[in-house]
């Protein structure tokens, strides 16, 4: 692991820890997480600056911003993809929108093949943004998702399955803070946007 790998991994290791109690079992992307900083800042100069010169109505200054403020919302959850765990043996696959809860005891498998899939015991798979397919990883042999892939089975090994419960069964639910992040960053970029264009208006 290289030293970007290295810091970007500690810094997102102790956010996880501090905001959600839970482990963070892979590396960080470090370029994942610039591209999408800058990627971010981009879009705050491009909605705030130059699109402003000159002023418009309303609907001009919502039509031009909207796409860069889902821009803004995909590239915020971006970095907060990937595989957790907590105390109890539970994995939590994180995607874009949606949290997969697995329990050890329903994890058949981790497998690598066009990215890194968690395989519950029904056969489905399930992955996630973090370790997902792309020319690069291909190139590279998937070593961030082999990696992530290593630290998830060591975790699995060490708990282990016990009985069946209404706590072991799988779940799905919303990022609901993740996305609340994300949606609150684009209204900022829309928000700005309708109180610069208002400033000149006047």
């Amino acid at each position: 692991m290289g030293k970007a790998d290295a810091w970007a991994t500690a810094v997102l290791t102790s956010l996880v820890r501090k905001t959600t109690g839970r482990q963070l079992l892979g590396p960080a992307n470090p370029i994942l997480i610039a591209f999408s900083v800058s990627l971010v800042a981009a879009a705050f100069v491009y909605g705030w600056a130059w699109l402003t010169r000159p002023p418009h109505n309303a609907s001009a200054v919502l039509s031009g911003r909207l796409r860069l403020a889902v821009i803004v919302v995909m590239c915020v959850i971006g970095p907060m993809t990937g595989v957790t765990a907590d105390g109890r043996g539970v994995l939590h696959v994180l995607g874009y929108f949606l949290m997969w809860r697995i329990p050890a005891s329903q994890v058949g498998d981790v497998a690598i093949g066009r990215g890194l899939k968690v395989i519950k015991v029904s056969g489905r798979k399930i992955g996630t943004v973090a370790y997902g397919y792309t020319a690069t990883a291909e190139y590279l042999k998937y070593k961030r998702a082999t990696q992530a892939q290593k630290q998830i089975e060591a975790f699995l090994r060490s708990h282990t399955t016990g009985e069946q419960s209404l706590g072991d069964r799988v779940s799905v639910r919303l990022r609901w803070q993740a996305m609340s992040l994300a949606v609150a960053a684009g209204a900022v970029l829309l928000g700005g946007a309708f109180l610069i264009n208002f400033v000149r208006v006047r």
